[in-house]
């Protein structure tokens, strides 16, 4: 079985729309999304429609942290930027009970391996997954294999797979196999193209392979232009913006 793995679009529709391309030729036999689709660019309503609408190949669709932010946005909570409210108010009552429809976290079993699909399985001490080494050129990461390894005696299933950290992972620790098929919308390894991974399990072994998708760069800055997030929300706009164009990690910088 052909399974694509695809995570954290963060509202760039034009990445995902091109990865669902992509996609259609590339022979899987489902889909696994994993998470962060919204309140990330200027496509958080056009995101969801692509979601909602897909039924290209049999898929599995889950939450991520980002979609955590709605209830607080509803609440007016006051950590909510004034950029969020903008994104939140794209969606239709429909698309709010969708995506708050989403489940956390799944376990199935393919092939003979019993799999957890989840955004982020970081240990609830707060160790990360990841060694944050470098927090601009995050290629330079390392698995952290202490926390994999912590993780691993509490896992039932045989293999882990999740989003969330927006670079790729591959590997097996304690018997367990951990993999992130890194970003659709905002890589953060240096390589701008969309990223997706396909694992390939059969014959009792689990293969994966990175992909990686062109899409139109420009596109991008033209709508976050269209819709006024430039003019309105400029600091986050042009941090979200670099980042996505760079995969270098400008959040919660100034990029002017």
């Amino acid at each position: 079985m052909r399974i694509a793995l695809v995570a954290d679009i963060h509202s760039n529709h034009i990445a995902f729309s091109a990865v669902l391309d992509h996609l259609r030729n590339n022979n899987v036999d489902s889909v696994f999304f994993l998470g962060d689709y919204i309140f990330g660019g200027s496509g958080t309503k056009e995101t969801i429609d692509l979601l909602r609408a897909y039924d290209d190949y049999p898929h599995i669709i889950i939450s991520g942290n980002k979609e955590k932010y709605i209830v607080p946005v509803e609440q007016r909570a006051d950590f909510i930027l004034p950029f969020l409210y903008d994104m939140y108010d794209e969606l239709a009552a429909e698309d709010l009970k969708f995506i708050k429809s989403l489940p956390d976290e799944l376990t199935t079993e393919i092939g003979g391996f019993s799999v957890h699909i989840c955004h982020n399985p970081e240990l609830k001490n707060g160790r990360r997954v990841f060694h944050i080494v470098d927090r601009l050129k995050r290629e330079r990461n390392t698995p952290n294999l202490d926390a994999l390894q912590e993780i691993a005696r509490q896992m039932k299933e045989d293999i882990c797979i999740f989003g969330h950290y927006h670079v790729f992972m591959d590997e097996t620790v304690g018997g367990k196999r951990f993999i992130c098929p890194g970003s659709a919308g905002l890589p953060l390894n240096g390589d701008r193209r969309a990223q997706y991974m396909i694992i390939e399990i059969a014959g009792g072994k689990v293969a994966a392979e990175k992909q990686f998708v062109s899409y139109d760069y420009l596109a991008l800055v033209d709508d976050f232009e269209k819709k006024g997030y430039i003019e309105r929300h400029r600091e986050w706009a042009m941090n979200i913006i670099t980042s996505m164009l760079t995969a270098r990690n400008y959040i919660g910088t100034s990029a002017d």
